[in-house]
């Protein structure tokens, strides 16, 4: 029983961990009550990508933590003894470090770091567009742009959240467990290769 439960904080706090979707902000994609899963060692491997679906914190108390407060916190974070030591997120990347992001008339353009230029197809954002215009906004070394998928209704990197430091980010989504019937993978999009930028 003992091993059973230090295997799951271990599972936990390295590995994989299960969140509850509790807003609109990223609709359809994600609906209010779906269960998802996040991979926690993805992006010690590597860096996040465009269009990947992260989790990622944020901090009411930035000092960092060792390994024994982070298995305290799982203990008592999930008995409810304590609250959590941060808030958690689940938006998309849609900027990398450098680039510079512009949203117009709902479309979204990409200057990257080369000079070219995106122009995103998303055709995972639905609805009504978001027809505020935004930037441009060159995004912070070390930090990624984010948005949630239902634009007008998602606090995100256009917002007070502003751009996500990396070390902040928790990990990769990659599979909706919850409900059953909308089992889901989730596969980072393909975008059009960029072009060179207008004059």
């Amino acid at each position: 029983m003992i091993i059973a439960f230090v295997l799951a904080v271990l599972i936990k706090t390295f590995l994989a961990q299960a969140f509850f979707i509790p807003s609109e902000s990223m609709v359809p994609t994600l609906e209010v009550g779906d269960r998802i899963l996040v991979n926690k060692l993805a992006f010690r491997l590597r860096e996040p990508q465009r269009g990947e679906i992260i989790v990622f914190a944020e901090q009411y108390d930035a000092a960092p933590r060792s390994f024994l407060s982070r298995v305290r916190s799982v203990l008592f974070e999930g008995l409810g003894v304590t609250r959590p030591a941060e808030t958690d997120f689940i938006k998309r990347v849609i900027g990398l470090p450098g680039e510079t992001v512009r949203l117009s008339k709902g479309v979204v353009t990409i200057t990257d770091t080369a000079g070219k230029e995106i122009t995103l197809d998303e055709s995972y954002v639905t609805g009504e567009p978001d027809l505020e215009p935004f930037g441009p906004y060159t995004v912070p070394p070390g930090t990624y742009f984010v948005m949630g998928d239902n634009r007008p209704n998602s606090a995100d990197s256009r917002t007070r959240l502003g751009p996500i430091d990396r070390a902040d980010i928790v990990g990769k989504a990659f599979v909706r467990i919850w409900p059953v019937s909308r089992f889901t993978l989730f596969h980072r999009p393909v975008y059009e290769a960029s072009q060179p930028a207008r004059p």
